[in-house]
């Protein structure tokens, strides 16, 4: 009895070592134990498990040690993902943030387009009349703010309603209204015409004086012209005169209006 005792424990402490063996060989190839154990049968049977355990050894074996390369090779993608990620993540983002100032700026483009235009448009009223004595004019946007701008024109008496049957002198005279128009909205601190009277006859061009008048209280104007009613207007003349000896002088007048 006492000798099959002893057997006993050493065949106890010979398991004991192969299971630990293989607990630390399971471990070194980052697997877990349970992954290995076996459902145990009533009756135990020490070959069954002496073959199982020679197939878990091959297992292990042939999985091997793992590499230190790989192991670094997989930590370096992993944080190279984790900051591709945040990247991707900070990117969507971004756009979304500028999807909705996109957004919001072309509300507010088109909100002040459609309130400048309609101020232009009330000023255009009077300046046309102005020009005229009759009729009206507007600024129409053809796409809305991203189309281009017409002119509408309607002069009753002489029953025009485009502005392709104007003569060459009326066209200038829309011009006029319309550049005086936005003026109104938008005063510049200077404002240089060069020869826009061109086409005008003597009343039109009194007409277009007395509107440089109106307007010189806010916009210096900086005038190129031969037309006498247009140099009435002025404050200051500048010309070019030559003599008789060839030689070109600068002549300023300042006029008393």
């Amino acid at each position: 009895l006492e000798s099959r005792k002893n057997n006993f424990l050493l065949e106890k402490d010979r398991w004991l070592w192969r299971w630990q063996e293989l607990e630390r060989q399971i471990t070194q190839a980052n697997r877990q134990t349970h992954e290995f154990i076996l459902t145990l049968a009533t009756d135990f049977d020490h070959l069954t498990s002496e073959r199982k355990i020679l197939e878990l050894r091959q297992d292990l074996a042939m999985i091997g040690q793992p590499d230190p390369t790989i192991m670094q090779e997989v930590e370096a993608t992993e944080e190279r993902y984790q900051f591709m990620t945040k990247q991707i993540n900070d990117l969507e983002a971004a756009v979304k943030d500028l999807n909705n100032l996109i957004r919001d700026l072309d509300y507010k483009i088109h909100s002040q387009f459609v309130g400048y235009l309609n101020n232009v448009n009330e000023e255009l009223g009077k300046n046309f009349k102005a020009m005229f004595g009759e009729g009206k004019a507007k600024l129409v946007s053809e796409d809305g703010d991203e189309g281009g701008i017409f002119i509408e024109v309607n002069l009753p008496r002489k029953g025009i309603k485009s502005l392709e049957a104007l003569s060459g002198g009326e066209k200038s005279l829309v011009s006029l209204a319309v550049l005086f128009s936005l003026i109104a909205v938008t005063p510049p601190p200077f404002l240089v015409l060069d020869e826009v009277d061109a086409a005008l006859d003597e009343a039109n061009s009194r007409r277009y004086a007395q509107l440089v008048k109106t307007f010189a209280n806010k916009t210096q104007f900086f005038i190129v012209t031969h037309n006498r009613s247009v140099m009435e207007a002025a404050d200051m003349l500048y010309g070019i005169t030559m003599g008789r000896d060839g030689i070109s002088k600068l002549l300023s007048l300042k006029l008393e209006n």
